[in-house]
């Protein structure tokens, strides 16, 4: 997957954020309804690992994660900051560092892996559609 991303194989990047409840995921594997927790790690994760680890260039990372979503998916308005778009923005620190912890989690559901990683690049402020949704 790395690979595909960095050869530009790879055309977005989605979180595919499930946030399923404590008893739906403590089953058997087969039964256990698929996905992880996403929307608040997407970010950090992908700054950390594609663009500190692989090099991949900030503004790759920032468009695999919004322009292209929006474009493959045909969403007019969305992933750009064009006049008359839907204001949909997110304001981070490419160099926070920190560390993310399940128990602080905004999530419904807190199925993660990544509880305890660091990684760098933070979101501060989420606006959606032109309101403030999310302020760190």
């Amino acid at each position: 997957m790395i690979q595909g991303i960095l050869d530009g194989v790879v055309d977005a990047i989605a979180t595919d954020h499930a946030p399923h409840a404590a008893h739906e995921k403590e089953v058997e594997f087969e039964r256990a309804p698929n996905g992880i927790t996403g929307l608040e790690t997407a970010l950090g994760l992908c700054l950390q690992w594609l663009h500190g680890e692989w090099k991949l260039p900030v503004s790759r990372v920032l468009s695999l994660l919004s322009a292209q979503p929006a474009a493959l998916l045909n969403l007019k308005g969305r992933g750009t900051l064009a006049v008359g778009s839907f204001a949909d923005v997110v304001v981070f620190d490419p160099k926070a560092e920190w560390s993310y912890r399940v128990v602080d989690s905004k999530s419904r559901s807190r199925n993660t892996p990544f509880d305890g990683w660091t990684m760098r690049g933070r979101v501060r402020y989420t606006i959606s559609e032109g309101r403030l949704v999310y302020s760190l």
